[in-house]
């Protein structure tokens, strides 16, 4: 039911931004854009290259900010956040790409797996919270009960099982040195 409702959320989405007026107004962004990326100096560049630096460091300690919570397994909402700041930093990382070529891809996956396993951390959060505790109330379906508190055992098992896989991911990264290493290449040509 929530993946049909998400599907057609999508398609009227699809629907408004292929509009002519606003296919029209996208387009012409684009192009805006592409002028400016062509008529930037070498001054604007590094201008560029400079704040996205910042941007990054903030991005790593945004995340780094939630180091305290990896081995707390009840804390949902700051694995939740913890996520959110590896999906950012990723995001600033691949920006990065062109000016640091293949140097950089190692943090991108880094910050991809972290990203990833506590996504999947999430949504069975999301699943564990949605599906109630199953009492059988009067006139219910003690078949519905029953699934719903089957489905319920499941969740908190895969949960449990996907948890200890972040924490091992977290623990590699760790173990890498990822961080530290993504922090010394921030603080390059600073002096």
């Amino acid at each position: 039911r929530l993946k049909k409702e998400r599907a057609l959320a999508q398609q009227q989405i699809v629907a408004v931004l292929q509009a002519p007026l606003i296919r029209k107004k996208l387009d012409e962004l684009q192009a805006f854009f592409a002028r400016k990326q062509n008529t930037r100096g070498w001054h604007d560049k590094i201008e560029g290259f400079v704040r996205q630096k910042e941007t990054l460091r903030r991005r790593l300690k945004e995340l780094l900010r939630y180091a305290p919570c990896v081995y707390k397994p009840e804390k949902t909402r700051e694995l939740h956040l913890a996520r959110i700041a590896a999906k950012n930093l990723r995001y600033a990382l691949e920006i990065m790409v062109p000016f640091y070529s293949t140097r950089i891809h190692r943090y991108i996956r880094a910050a991809r797996a972290v990203q990833d396993v506590l996504g999947d951390l999430h949504e069975l959060d999301v699943w564990l919270a949605y599906l109630p505790e199953a009492p059988c109330r009067q006139g219910e379906d003690p078949c519905v009960a029953k699934a719903v508190a089957f489905l319920r055992k499941k969740c908190g098992a895969l949960r449990a099982r996907t948890y200890a896989k972040f924490v091992k991911k977290w623990q590699t990264v760790e173990a890498e040195n990822i961080w530290n290493q993504l922090a010394s290449i921030l603080l390059e040509h600073e002096h």
